[in-house]
């Protein structure tokens, strides 16, 4: 980047610091801050969107706060539970190893930078009744989205209902629909909102978001399993927390059974058998991601299709894939805070 380029784009942001020191604070009033009548810092650090310890809770709860507030019939007129979602800002990007051939030869790049936004997501969360909650996010088809990326397709993202309290115990809550795992930390909650974390889309063989490229004629493999821990999947979970005084710490487990008709749709038309996705954490002075030490266990267990059926072919109905495969992915993770820092 040029230093007149660097120089504008300095003069930009000065110029917009300079305008909004003439704008009055105004504080952001999403869906479940208008329902309590709070601040958005209740729920969320100031790195938002990540979830503080008590934004947490209130998540494991079912999206309540165990008051008369939580019932949708004692709601003022004004409220909406409906929020929009979006980043905007600069973004710029390098790519080497251009060159023909051999991309580990290579020595040319390519940079690239414009400013742009990561696109729109329509969230809608709430009470139906005491301890069932729900949960939709929809993102619309754009003509124009992302940093110069062009159009993109509209899909439901999220959309769920939960049972909380079953049997009058935070033990046993059950949801079903198409949400997304519980996984060690949420990469739907990335500062930028539009960086996939690797480990959750790792793929043997296949590096991401790379091609196999292989020019001196070496064996190559591909492979069948597109399967991430970071897609929402469509299933059920079995969720429970317990609090435990004597460690001032918080037991959590996450049980799952989700369908495979996502897996391998374009190689085999995708899956009919049930994968299982498990995590358990437990806390320690606290609930561990602002105050306290957390340590906890993931892993998951599934079968995905490799040929599609050879009857009616691949594209013809969802779920039809043959000759499955067992995978499996299994990890550790740990939040040590220090002064209410990740």
């Amino acid at each position: 980047m040029s230093q007149r380029t660097l120089a504008g784009l300095f003069a930009i942001l000065a110029l917009i610091g300079y305008l909004c020191s003439f704008i009055p604070k105004a504080d952001a009033i999403p869906a479940f801050a208008r329902k309590y009548d709070t601040s958005c810092n209740t729920c969320h650090v100031s790195g938002f969107p990540k979830l503080n310890d008590f934004g947490n809770r209130f998540r494991d709860r079912g999206y309540q706060m165990d008051t008369d507030d939580d019932l949708p019939t004692g709601l003022h007129m004004g409220y909406w539970p409906v929020s929009l979602r979006t980043t905007v800002g600069y973004q710029g990007a390098f790519t080497s190893k251009l060159a023909g051939g051999n991309p580990a030869a290579g020595s040319a790049g390519a940079s690239t930078g414009s400013f742009g936004f990561t696109g729109l997501d329509l969230l809608a969360f709430g009470s139906l009744a005491k301890d069932i909650a729900f949960g939709v996010i929809y993102v619309p088809g754009l003509g124009s989205a992302g940093f110069g990326t062009g159009g993109s397709d509209g899909d439901l993202e999220a959309a769920f209902v939960r049972f909380n309290n079953l049997f009058s115990t935070s033990l046993v809550n059950v949801k079903v629909g198409k949400f997304e795992l519980d996984l060690p930390f949420s990469e739907k909650r990335s500062p930028t909102l539009n960086t996939p974390f690797v480990m959750y889309h790792y793929m043997s063989g296949k590096p991401f978001n790379r091609v196999i490229a292989n020019p001196a004629g070496n064996p190559t493999y591909a492979n069948a399993n597109d399967f991430g821990l970071g897609d929402n999947q469509q299933g059920m979970e079995l969720f429970g927390t317990r609090d435990f005084d004597a460690i001032d710490g918080t037991l959590r487990y996450s049980l799952n059974a989700v369908s495979s008709s996502a897996s391998n749709v374009s190689g085999a038309g995708g899956g009919r058998a049930m994968q299982f996705y498990g995590h358990v954490t437990q806390s320690f002075g606290g609930y561990g991601i602002v105050d306290g030490q957390r340590i906890g266990l993931f892993g998951m267990a599934g079968r995905t299709p490799t040929v599609g059926n050879a009857a009616i072919g691949t594209g013809s109905q969802t779920g039809t894939g043959e000759q499955n495969k067992t995978f499996t992915r299994m990890g550790v993770d740990f939040s040590l805070t220090a002064m209410g820092t990740v």
